[in-house]
């Protein structure tokens, strides 16, 4: 007589094994049954599980549709198991088939994704704010505009002076008005600093990746609930709209220092037109004349545009921040930046040279393009 109990125990790896194939416990159960017996009769599978006659018919239908089982026609109708090893070669072959199908069909859906990762992350606390911002600025390779509280600039000047070491452009807005007289030194070392009564906190580093968030989140003198949070991004639209804000801030304050030029910083690259628009006034109200080296493309061909000459004129009010270039041959075409749509060129690279206008000539920066 069959032991039950000891029968399962010794079946358990298959019948766990054949639930990794796809059968359910019962299907597992009437397969190892049929494969055990070799050739069976029905009844021969009822009295051994203990199951009923509508319960195993459908059991071996579904057997026979996964390809577990054969039956043989007649009365009564005998059964028999497929070989376990031939049922699990089948199915590697199908998955071999599966993978190759779903790998075709990955890249196919990859060549349509439209689906970009995010841009935008929300940085909670002053700590993880300044630690983020030391980061970009370390990364900065042309210009940053940063305005910022006084007490978190003490935290920043050095990063923002070893950027200044390296070449990078600064624009820096500092708030409020009075200031630790121990940060004075750092101050001058940047040069290009104006001040404001107040202020929101932003950072745009290269034209494309910056952090944005209200002023208070970085003053000790404020209480901030948790919903409070600034913005950290990397992606060019957002860093075009916030220069746009940081550009108008910048040209309706006065510097802090008196107005110097240091024509060994010339030529000097520029990747925002803003920042290129306002050192021009700077250099035009010093008494410089203006060339500049224009890499871009026409707004309305998107044509790619390399251009070389004089600037003759600046324009700047809300709608509209631009310069002319008159070109070597003699046209002029107004200067914008990215998505243009009041100017002749966008410009993605701009490289400004400076002459005195006077005739002493030991004082002009090298205009070789």
């Amino acid at each position: 007589m069959i032991d039950e109990a000891e029968l399962e125990t010794k079946n358990e790896p298959l019948l766990k094994a054949l639930e990794e194939l796809g059968l359910t416990k019962l299907e597992s159960k009437v397969y190892t049954t049929i494969l055990r017996k070799g050739i069976c009769k029905s009844s021969e599978i009822l009295t051994e599980l203990k199951i009923h006659q509508p319960q195993l018919y459908d059991v071996i239908l579904s057997l026979q549709k996964k390809g577990f089982v054969v039956v043989q026609p007649g009365k009564p109708k005998y059964y028999s198991a497929i070989d376990p090893t031939t049922i699990i070669e089948k199915k590697i072959s199908q998955l071999s088939e599966l993978k190759t199908y779903v790998k075709q069909l990955l890249n196919e859906l990859e060549s349509r994704r439209i689906m970009t990762p995010p841009h935008m992350w929300i940085v909670k606390g002053r700590q993880n704010l300044i630690a983020y911002a030391k980061k970009l600025i370390q990364q900065a390779q042309v210009e940053i505009q940063i305005c910022v509280d006084h007490l978190t600039f003490s935290k920043l000047a050095e990063e923002l002076i070893q950027s200044k070491l390296r070449g990078v452009h600064i624009c820096l807005v500092i708030y409020p008005e009075e200031y630790e007289k121990s940060l004075k030194e750092f101050l001058e070392r940047i040069k290009t600093v104006k001040i404001s009564p107040a202020g929101q906190f932003c950072l745009i580093v290269d034209s494309s990746i910056g952090m944005y968030g209200p002023g208070k989140l970085l003053s000790p003198y404020f209480n901030f609930s948790q919903d409070e949070y600034s913005i950290l991004f990397d992606e060019i639209v957002t860093a075009e709209t916030l220069a746009n804000y940081f550009y108008h801030l910048w040209i309706s304050l006065k510097y802090l220092f008196p107005l110097s030029i240091d024509i060994n910083e010339y030529p000097k690259r520029f990747v925002n037109h803003r920042s290129a628009v306002s050192e021009i006034i700077k250099l035009n109200d010093s008494g410089f004349k203006v060339f500049a080296e224009v890499r871009g493309r026409w707004a309305r061909s998107a044509k790619p545009f390399i251009g070389r000459g004089e600037v003759v004129c600046t324009e700047s009010n809300p709608l509209c921040v631009t310069f002319t270039l008159q070109l070597d041959n003699g046209k002029k075409v107004k200067v914008g930046g990215r998505g243009s749509q009041l100017h002749e060129v966008e410009a993605d690279q701009i490289i400004l040279y400076v002459v005195r206008k006077i005739r002493d000539s030991n004082l002009h920066s090298s205009l070789s393009f």
